[in-house]
């Protein structure tokens, strides 16, 4: 019951503001990220790498299940959108679920409330949470472009996965329990995008959902052009960050 409450108040902002406090307007949560984290990032048009280059440039490094998965590699091309800079925080999220729960929101100084990513979540929470912003959940291609920076390699930082130790956050497993790291604490991708491999994966709109780190079951699920089959039910593993449609250069469009 609590959840249909919380997607209630999401996707319906103008009844949310017409509530008594605890409630935080679509700014406030934005402002709740990491400092380096506000914002978002403009993703040019144009064509892009698509499919998976790590299937292609070692193939016999993968089961035969994972290369019949594997997509292939292809030119594909996106309009210019604008994403965000991370990953959606536990802060982020748990200033939602007070505006549903109706808890106070004194409650956010508690030290629980941190930057690591939220995930574990329903695909249709994902989905209100960045309607809720203005936004919305961006398509697998739009996933990867942004994931890739303008390039063209297994990884953001190149074909070899030992130089991960700058751009990807690993987070460790203890009895399925999945302990994840804050975001934003290693180097952006080209594009100025953190943790886009990492972490946590990332659900996109597609038949693919996308990102993961090598604590998966080796490198190559930390590679930006795997497909990970969306599970069915809650989300698992995966978080989410939001996109905002461009319409023309410097306008952002509406939902």
């Amino acid at each position: 019951m609590k959840l249909l409450a919380v997607l209630w108040l999401l996707v319906s902002p103008a009844s949310a503001g017409e509530k008594e406090p605890p409630y935080f307007s679509p700014e406030e949560i934005e402002a709740m990220a990491p400092e380096q984290c506000r914002g978002m990032v403009e993703i040019p048009a144009g064509p892009f790498t698509f499919g998976d280059t790590f299937a292609q440039k070692y193939p016999k490094r993968l089961s035969k299940l994972l290369r019949s998965r594997a997509k292939p590699v292809t030119t594909a091309t996106t309009g210019a959108f604008l994403m965000d800079k991370c990953k959606v925080t536990k802060r982020q999220l748990v200033a939602t679920l007070i505006m549903g729960s109706g808890k106070n929101g004194g409650e956010m100084e508690d030290p629980g409330w941190d930057y690591r990513p939220a995930y574990g979540w329903p695909l249709k929470y994902a989905e209100a949470y960045c309607k809720y912003l203005g936004k919305r959940l961006p398509t697998e291609e739009e996933w990867e472009k942004a994931a890739r920076g303008g390039t063209s390699t297994v990884y953001y930082w190149g074909d070899d996965y030992r130089d991960m130790q700058f751009y990807e956050q690993t987070p460790q497993n203890y009895v399925f329990v999945l302990i994840t790291k804050p975001v934003a604490e290693k180097r952006p991708n080209p594009y100025g995008l953190y943790d886009m491999l990492g972490n946590v994966t990332e659900i996109t709109t597609g038949e693919c959902w996308k990102g993961g780190v090598i604590s998966m079951g080796g490198e190559y699920f930390s590679s930006v052009g795997r497909c990970q089959l969306p599970p069915e039910g809650r989300a698992n593993s995966s978080g989410w960050r939001c996109v905002k449609d461009i319409v023309s250069t410097g306008t952002e469009k509406t939902n």
